[in-house]
């Protein structure tokens, strides 16, 4: 038997399921999800810092979409709970699960990615004023 028929028939039968974590208590879920959605804050704007320091001309963007895709789409999956075969399956944890990266971590993700842009943007200017001052000075001593 070969590793895709086997997969095949893994497949087949069900008996992979989505990868979950293993979390006891609500509260337990809860504290793992905001800590993701910090890590990952702290990682975009790690990223962000590093294409501004190597140039890179779409860095920061890509950090963005790549991040906010992430928080919409591939994190809440981590955290569903495991259907139960011999119960009902409400949908209600799975809605709070998504709607929480979708407000915290997508509402936090373009925060984080404005505050950088306006941020950097401010320096920039205060820079290229003091420089500006500081060659205004220079031609005033000359003359």
């Amino acid at each position: 038997m070969t590793v895709w028929s086997s997969l095949i028939s893994c497949v087949q039968a069900k008996r992979i399921t989505q990868h979950t974590i293993k979390i006891k208590t609500p509260f337990q879920k809860i504290k793992m999800i905001l800590i993701l959605i910090i890590l990952v804050s702290i990682c975009q704007t790690g990223l962000y810092l590093v294409s501004e320091k190597m140039n890179w001309k779409h860095g920061k963007t890509i950090t963005f979409l790549m991040v906010l895709i992430g928080h919409l789409f591939i994190f809440p999956r981590f955290f569903y709970p495991e259907p139960d075969p011999n119960g009902i399956n409400c949908g209600m944890p799975i809605l709070g699960i998504t709607l929480a990266f979708w407000i915290i971590g997508g509402g936090g993700t373009v925060i984080i990615h404005l505050l950088y842009y306006f941020i950097s943007k401010f320096v920039k200017y205060k820079l290229n004023k003091s420089e500006l001052s500081e060659s205004v000075d220079k031609e005033e001593k000359e003359n």
